[in-house]
């Protein structure tokens, strides 16, 4: 299975639905790019894509930044993003 996992620059800057519906079968982000989430165009993406929104908590956060020693600079937007690719690594043939 060919996953995506979507930051929200991507579901913001997004500008052709279907050739990114062709890459790939199933597309992920986190709860905490989701709350990023305000306007209603990027909002009929989310619908579009039939994204499966992965729960990350604080916890996990917090464990990954003092484990890998990742300052302040990335948010816990772009953490949970890491967080979720490293978590969907062997359920999926191809990850991007």
């Amino acid at each position: 299975m060919k996953c995506i996992v979507l930051d929200s620059s991507a579901l913001f800057h997004l500008r052709d639905v279907h050739t990114l519906l062709s890459l790939g079968d199933k597309f992920y982000t986190t709860n905490f790019v989701i709350s990023e989430v305000k306007d209603s165009r990027t909002i009929a993406v989310l619908d579009i894509l039939s994204l499966n929104i992965v729960e990350i908590n604080l916890k996990e956060i917090e464990y990954f930044r003092k484990k890998y020693g990742l300052s302040g600079n990335l948010s816990n937007a772009d953490v949970s993003i890491v967080i979720l690719a490293l978590k969907l690594k062997n359920e999926c043939s191809e990850l991007q």
